[in-house]
């Protein structure tokens, strides 16, 4: 029996939202919200593995968000009663459980996309997970990182999505499990914009919104400013109103219009160009009526027939896929047969492509920008060198006694930080950071299957990153066990091995050396 083995519940906070009923009870609520949430949780596993004890199974859950950012969404939308109230129920939800998280990223949705990402990616591939419950089905994001784990039939049985509003319908199309916490989750999209409190009963009709009204009791713009929802607006509004509302935090000159709920209304966008219209049709017409943005992009058909998207940029670091494009663009068509390589390997392969030319790019950029700032200060040296000069010749003209001019200077950057060293490294040193975390998630099998088509492809960086990471793998193994791992079969008998170590025993280390 594994004591280690743990489910874990990956959970995009700005998206799947508590019940409001849970959260304005605060710390209490967290408190039954987190011990639900574990009960329902472990019910579902129970009925995907029913042949399972999961009662020695640990459960992990982890909710990523803006913490601030909800929490004023929650607020303005009169869904809390504080600011405060959800943090409350943050703290009362993770102290329930010792296993169960809120992670608070702060503004910005990729934030929060970046930390789901790669929590996934962890666990997706962990022996002790058994079960992963994947929460962000409110993001049609998640789908390009979802769909290449439909390929791997253990991946594909060990996630489960979670649904906590109606997700968007390209998840309908994804192969993996489904489950709903209705005790746990809100079930409706939360409200878009602000809406006010619920009023004292009254008789008298309520005022009309008017801009002074507006700037005096309810900041608008710092509530739109504060919270970009991804959730699509379901409510039914009334007809809009034009009023400008000043932005506090902006210049005065400086306004947008809200609609009598306090919803930003946008003007109607600029008449096209007839000119750019036309020319865009002719270009399609060019293409053979081919949208234009697909030339930048390559279809590779894989050995098992799947398609399989890379973009030119990324495609450059084949030497082959390099090549291939020039034949392509003569005879129009953007895809490519590779008969050699199955679409698990290919994804991978298109991976490590798009990701290094992210890299490259931002290298570059940050070299042009060096190099921009080593010219800006060659100038100020430059020019405070005429400066001191220009000084010196006027307090010569003047009869003063100065010095001799400065000796003339190249210019040349003085601080040309140190020299690089050429002594080797261990293999696991010179991988890059990135590109270890790639090939650390993978098993051994995907590894040289990687190798094999990098070898195929002309990739050398990614070659030489795989055998770098094998030889740091095969470290220190014996001869026995470089075998296994290989799956290379000993054909000497146990005399020629013992003659080949009493030939040879300097190469082969005291055994005691792999104890």
């Amino acid at each position: 029996m594994d004591v280690n083995s743990f489910a874990i519940a990956i959970i995009d906070g700005d998206g799947a939202v508590f019940r409001d009923d849970w959260i304005r009870k605060g710390e209490d609520g967290g408190a039954m919200a987190a011990h639900q949430l574990r009960d329902d949780i472990k019910k579902h596993l129970k009925e995907a593995y029913p042949d399972v004890n999961i009662e020695t199974w640990h459960i992990m859950v982890q909710v990523v968000l803006n913490l601030e950012g909800l929490s004023r969404k929650l607020f303005s939308v009169d869904l809390a009663k504080s600011m405060s109230e959800l943090s409350a129920f943050a703290r009362g939800f993770s102290r329930a459980q010792g296993l169960f998280s809120f992670i608070d990223v702060g503004k910005g949705k990729e934030q929060a996309d970046f930390k789901v990402r790669e929590t996934l990616r962890l666990m997706v591939h962990n022996l002790q997970c058994k079960h992963i419950i994947f929460g962000p089905c409110h993001d049609k994001g998640y789908i390009v990182e979802l769909r290449p784990y439909q390929l791997e039939t253990s991946v594909l049985n060990k996630i489960t999505l979670l649904e906590t509003t109606q997700p968007p319908r390209e998840f309908s199309e994804l192969a993996f499990g489904r489950v709903k916490f209705n005790d746990v989750f809100r079930s409706e999209l939360l409200p878009e914009g602000w809406l006010p409190p619920t009023p004292p009963p009254s008789t008298n009709k309520p005022n009309p919104i008017t801009p002074s009204s507006v700037n005096k009791t309810i900041n608008y713009s710092a509530i739109a400013s504060s919270w970009t929802s991804t959730i699509p607006f379901v409510n039914s509004f009334k007809k809009p109103v034009a009023t400008p509302v000043k932005s506090m935090m902006a210049s005065p000159r400086k306004f947008y219009f809200v609609n009598a709920l306090g919803q930003r209304v946008d003007g109607p966008l600029p008449q096209a160009d007839a000119y750019s219209e036309q020319r865009f049709k002719e270009r399609c017409e060019e293409e053979g009526n081919r949208k234009p943005c697909n030339r930048d992009m390559l279809r590779l058909r894989s050995a098992d027939g799947k398609l399989i998207r890379i973009s030119r940029e990324a495609a450059r670091f084949s030497e082959v896929l390099a090549d291939m494009m020039n034949d392509i663009d003569e005879e129009g068509t953007t895809e490519i047969p590779i008969s050699e390589v199955d679409a698990k390997t290919l994804i991978l392969i298109v991976e490590w492509c798009e990701a290094t030319a992210v890299t490259k790019a931002e290298e570059e950029a940050k070299d042009e920008a060096e190099k921009l700032a080593k010219e800006a200060r060659r100038l100020t040296r430059k020019q405070a060198r005429e400066a001191r000069e220009a000084d010196r010749l006027e307090r010569e003209a003047r009869g003063e006694e100065v010095g001799p001019p400065e000796p003339a200077n190249d210019d040349s950057e003085s601080d040309q930080g140190p020299i690089k060293s050429t002594t080797y490294e261990n293999p696991s040193d010179v991988i890059p950071a990135w590109d270890k975390a790639f090939l650390d998630r993978l098993d051994k099998e995907e590894v040289f299957d990687l190798i094999t088509a990098a070898n195929f492809f002309d990739i050398e960086d990614l070659f030489k990153h795989c055998a770098r990471w094998i030889a740091m793998v095969v470290d220190n193994m014996s001869t026995e066990q470089m075998r296994e791992y290989f799956g290379v079969q000993n054909d000497f008998t146990p005399e020629e091995e013992e003659q080949i170590r009493k030939d040879h025993g300097w190469a082969d280390p005291d055994p005691s050396y792999y104890d």
